[in-house]
């Protein structure tokens, strides 16, 4: 019930993060692709096969390729590349974050890591292009003639994401997730053909909540949920598409934040000018679940009703209103929900209390619609992550209810 509570009211958190544009990356990946071995002149080596395995976990790509090389009439020896192609938004990160390993059969191979200074552009969609360098993990094999070899490549890499910190408020902007694979890089085997091509995308590991998949590429892969997979023989590398995988982590490192924020209510006591007899108490608003509310329990719709918590000097930032009795449409319907409130906001200095918004802190509460009311907190800016020792809100008018006059509150979250 509380990963569901923090899942639907960090909606609106983001939307309030978006609203404020200045600020700057917190994190963020500039691996921005990956893709087949590329030898370093054309070779009459031919890639015979291509089997590759993507599992998506967190923030990074796991992958596995095994590649059926083979070669011609003549002994060769091939230099070849395993290419990352990396922007430059948070410096050149180089090979840092890539755990990478390739073997011959079951031998482990040597490589060497090249960064190519030049710069070229990689397409991310039909509108995006982004300036990379590419780094490449270089090894080198001899083949026999007619001789047939099967590596294995593997590596972690992180996707390709970046997340920013803004001004005027504490909540992050957690922006998709995005791997890139190109097959083009396989177009100097040979005569630039892969045998047969077998790709098989995992995403198991994004079916928790708050990750949702929004879009993998191109469209021929065919989605076995959690799997996307395809097979294709004799297909010119050059004329592949990119495959793309782009999901959105936003509501899971929302709720990610909001639990290592999220002030400990055992410390926090609240009382209230009254409550409705039954299971309507105060505690409610602090329990995190929504099935239980607070209802004031005055004649009329509870203007003059006041909530009081007393943090005893906790820092505190935001405070988060779920409004309203959001059970049932006929209950969010039914009873009231406040329209503004003042807030009173004390600090205890030397034994003195001091109001810090003064005697006029109005704020306004939209009126959403109960749909609406099933994602969005109503978000209060009462701290300013100062020491307070108790916050008083008290209610000046109210929604009220098509059926009865009780003005009432799911939950209340504090930040600190």
């Amino acid at each position: 019930m509380i990963i569901r509570l923090l899942l639907n009211i960090l909606f609106l958190f983001g939307i309030v993060s978006l609203a404020y544009t200045n600020g700057g990356p917190i994190d963020g990946s500039s691996y921005q692709r990956t893709g087949t071995i590329s030898p370093k002149d054309n070779v009459s080596v031919q890639l015979v096969e291509e089997n590759l395995k993507i599992k998506l976990e967190g923030d990074a790509a796991v992958v596995e390729v095994i590649y059926i090389l083979q070669n011609g009439n003549d002994s060769t020896k091939v230099d070849f590349g395993f290419p990352v192609d990396i922007s430059q938004e948070f410096g050149d990160p180089g090979s840092a974050n890539i755990q990478y390993s390739i073997a011959d059969g079951n031998a482990p191979l040597n490589y060497k890591i090249i960064d190519d200074t030049s710069e070229h552009m990689i397409t991310i969609d039909d509108k995006t292009s982004i300036k990379c360098k590419t780094t490449c993990f270089v090894s080198n094999l001899m083949f026999h003639a007619q001789e047939k070899k099967c590596i294995t490549v593997k590596y972690r890499i992180p996707c390709s994401f970046t997340d920013w910190a803004v001004s005027k408020t504490i909540f992050p902007i957690y922006y998709d997730r995005r791997f890139m694979y190109s097959f083009s890089f396989a177009s100097g085997w040979a005569d630039g053909s892969i045998g047969k091509l077998s790709v098989k995308i995992d995403t198991s590991a994004l079916s928790e909540p708050g990750i949702k998949i929004k879009r993998v590429l191109p469209s021929y892969l065919v989605n076995k949920n959690p799997v996307y997979e395809f097979t294709m023989k004799n297909v010119q590398a050059a004329a592949l598409k990119d495959l793309v995988i782009e999901y959105d982590v936003s509501e899971k490192k929302l709720a990610d934040f909001f639990i290592t924020h999220k002030a400990d209510v055992s410390e926090i006591s609240i009382k209230t000018s009254s409550h409705l007899k039954g299971n309507y108490s105060p505690s409610n608003m602090l329990d995190g679940n929504t099935a239980t509310v607070w209802a004031e329990g005055v004649e009329g719709n509870g203007e003059g009703q006041w909530i009081e918590l007393t943090l005893n000097g906790t820092q505190i930032g935001y405070l988060g209103i779920l409004n309203g009795v959001i059970l049932s449409e006929e209950l969010y319907k039914g009873n009231a929900r406040i329209a503004s409130l003042k807030v009173d906001c004390y600090t205890l200095n030397d034994g003195v209390e001091r109001n810090m918004y003064g005697d006029n802190y109005i704020i306004n509460l939209k009126d959403c619609s109960f749909k609406e009311a099933q994602n969005p907190v109503q978000i209060l800016d009462v701290g300013m992550f100062a020491p307070i020792s108790r916050i008083r809100l008290t209610i000046i008018s109210t929604y009220p209810g098509t059926k009865y006059e009780d003005c009432c509150i799911t939950d209340l979250i504090i930040l600190k």
